[in-house]
C-alpha cells in the first residue's frame, strides 16, 4: 500500500509540475503576442501623429497665405475717400439722383466760361418766307441738339459710378454685411440700373 501511496503521489506531482509548465508556457505565448500587438500599435500610432504633424504644419502655412490673400483683397476693395464720402452726404437724398450726377449736369449746362446774358429781349424772327425756309431756319435754331461731349460725359459718369457700387458692395461683403442690407445701401447712393447683377458679380469674386 505505501509502494502504491508513493506511486500514486509521483503521478500526481509530475501531472501537476506537467500541467503547471503548460501554463506557465500558454501565459508566456499570450503575453508575447500582446507584446507583438503593443509594438505594432505603438508603430502605427507614431506613423499617425508624424502625419498628423505634417498636415497641422500644411494647414498653418494654407491658413497664413489665405489671411494675406484675404488681406490683399480687403485693401483692394477699399473704396476711395471721395466715393465714400460721397455716399454719406448723399445718404438722405433722393434714391434716383446722386450729387455727381447733378455736378456733371451743371457742368455740361453751365461749362467754364460761358455767359448767358439776360438783358436785351431776344429780337423776333425774320419775316416767314414763301417757301418757309425762314421759319424752319428759326425754329431748328430754338430747338435743343444732341450733343456727342454729354453723351460721353453721361457713359463716364455710369461707368464710374458702377465701379464705385461695385467697390462699396465687395467692402460691405466682405466686413459680413448681409445682402439685403447692401442692396439697400446700393440702391440709396448709387444710380445703377440692375442691382442683383452687380451683386451677384460681387458675391462671384469674394467666393460666397
Amino acid at each position: 500500500l505505501r509502494q502504491d501511496a508513493r506511486e500514486e503521489a509521483e503521478r500526481l506531482r509530475g501531472d501537476a509540475g506537467r500541467q503547471a509548465r503548460d501554463h506557465v508556457n500558454r501565459v508566456a505565448e499570450v503575453a508575447r503576442g500582446l507584446l507583438d500587438r503593443i509594438e505594432a500599435m505603438d508603430r502605427e500610432l507614431g506613423s499617425l501623429l508624424d502625419g498628423l504633424r505634417a498636415g497641422t504644419q500644411r494647414l498653418s502655412a494654407d491658413l497664413s497665405l489665405l489671411q494675406a490673400s484675404v488681406e490683399e483683397v480687403r485693401e483692394a476693395a477699399q473704396p476711395p475717400s471721395g466715393i465714400v464720402e460721397e455716399s454719406e452726404s448723399s445718404g438722405d437724398a433722393d434714391p434716383g439722383s446722386s450729387p455727381a450726377a447733378a455736378t456733371d449736369e451743371e457742368a455740361l449746362l453751365d461749362p467754364p466760361g460761358a455767359t448767358i446774358t439776360l438783358d436785351e429781349p431776344a429780337l423776333p424772327p425774320d419775316p416767314v418766307g414763301d417757301d418757309g425756309s425762314e421759319v424752319l431756319a428759326a425754329t431748328d435754331a430754338f430747338l435743343p441738339h444732341e450733343s456727342p461731349v454729354a453723351d460721353a460725359g453721361g457713359d463716364e459718369h455710369a461707368a464710374a459710378e458702377r465701379d464705385g457700387a461695385r467697390m462699396v458692395a465687395l467692402n460691405m461683403v466682405l466686413n459680413g454685411v448681409t445682402r439685403d442690407d447692401t442692396r439697400h445701401h446700393i440702391e440709396q447712393n448709387f444710380d445703377i440700373g440692375d442691382v442683383e447683377a452687380l451683386l451677384d458679380d460681387v458675391y462671384a469674386r469674394a467666393g460666397q
